[in-house]
């Protein structure tokens, strides 16, 4: 909820918020009459502040990995599967996610965009064209570009799925 809040607020700056009714009608396609243009864009600040969380989380991690490197100062590295072992527990709002596998649904295959609102079975993406994709995570797999670095890692829907909706193991 406290997210849709922040989308229609943010999305729509100086004008009223959708009501209940409006967004069914809408069936979760944000159009730009209806949502304002640009709300992909207006995401920036959340898909930027997701990215610094991102290189905090994996600075830590690989400190945990790689305590000598780090007690000398070196360059730390941080390889695909660490990156992939400290992301699938990390929150997810504001990241980049495509959906990579999706067996009962293969239309899904693609769909790309940032993530607003994550649930304990679902992941709601709004993509650059300012739809809203709601994306199941189980039995899916999404595709993601870790931010700072040239990886790109696939999280599996189904331990997301198995974890708290709030970011936490």
């Amino acid at each position: 909820r406290a997210t849709r809040r922040r989308l229609d607020q943010t999305h729509r700056a100086g004008a009223r918020r959708l009501t209940k009714r409006e967004r069914r009608r809408l069936g979760g396609q944000l159009t730009a009459g209806a949502a304002g243009d640009g709300l992909h864009d207006a995401m920036e600040g959340l898909r930027d502040a997701w990215a610094e969380y991102v290189q905090q989380l994996l600075a830590r991690h690989a400190k945990s990995q790689q305590p000598e490197r780090a007690e000398a100062g070196a360059a730390l590295h941080v390889t695909a599967s660490a990156a992939q072992t400290a992301l699938s527990g990390c929150d997810l709002h504001g990241a980049t996610l495509a959906v990579a596998r999706s067996p009962s649904q293969p239309s899904r295959v693609g769909v790309r965009g940032t993530v607003v609102e994550e649930t304990a079975a679902m992941l709601r993406i709004l993509t650059p064209e300012g739809a809203l994709a709601h994306v199941p995570k189980k039995r899916h797999v999404f595709r993601m570009d870790v931010p700072g670095t040239a990886l790109s890692v696939l999280l599996h829907g189904d331990s997301l799925h198995a974890r708290d909706a709030r970011g936490g193991a």
